[in-house]
């Protein structure tokens, strides 16, 4: 390779390129920073306020999740109130429909039995049974539908055991001993039956 002397200028000495001479060239196997900076770290207020900055901004983050929190917390304390008292309202509503059919019976046992026939009795009796459970169906009560279907046992109980005259009468419900009920779909009691069993 080709040697080349350094440059010399008036004044005597060697160039030291265009940084001027109290620049410092990169030492071997150093690299010049690429960004035109002179690869200083910054000064120690600038990385304290950009600290202080993020600790502000922090504390308004967890201030708002803690606001966020609350009323959360108050959403659900008021949904449950307001669950309760409708649950309540809609007890009291049946409550009132059924404290007419209550005067109804009222009326009936305040009835003189020597002035009045046993088959007047009876017949009011029966309109208020009748007047109850239209209150009640009208709540959402259904009766479940035992006699002579299927036996299931998800809304039967089976008391007893009564033989069948064929295949097809096998697991029918052949005697219903008290009524089963349904609530809006929820089993209130289950029918008590007698079920037929062939062979």
């Amino acid at each position: 390779m080709e040697r080349t002397d350094p440059v010399i200028e008036e004044g005597g000495g060697p160039s030291r390129g265009p940084e001027g001479p109290d620049a410092e060239a990169p030492r071997e196997g150093e690299l010049a920073p690429r960004d035109g900076t002179s690869g200083i770290a910054e000064p120690e207020g600038a990385v304290t306020d950009e600290a202080a900055e993020l600790r502000g901004e922090l504390e308004v983050l967890t201030d708002r999740h803690l606001r966020l929190a609350a009323e959360f917390e108050n959403y659900r304390k008021r949904s449950r109130s307001e669950l309760a008292h409708s649950r309540i309202r809609a007890q009291a509503r049946l409550i009132a429909s059924l404290l007419e059919a209550l005067d109804d019976l009222e009326g009936v046992a305040a009835l003189d039995p020597e002035a009045t026939p046993a088959a007047a009795v009876l017949e009011g009796i029966v309109l208020v049974e009748r007047k109850l459970f239209q209150l009640l169906e009208e709540a959402g009560l259904k009766e479940v539908d035992a006699s002579g279907a299927s036996f299931d046992p998800n809304v039967m109980e089976a008391m007893t055991r009564a033989p069948a005259d064929s295949e097809a009468e096998d697991d029918t419900v052949e005697q219903v001993f008290r009524k089963g009920f349904l609530f809006r779909g929820e089993l209130v009691r289950p029918a008590r039956v007698s079920v037929r069993k062939f062979g």
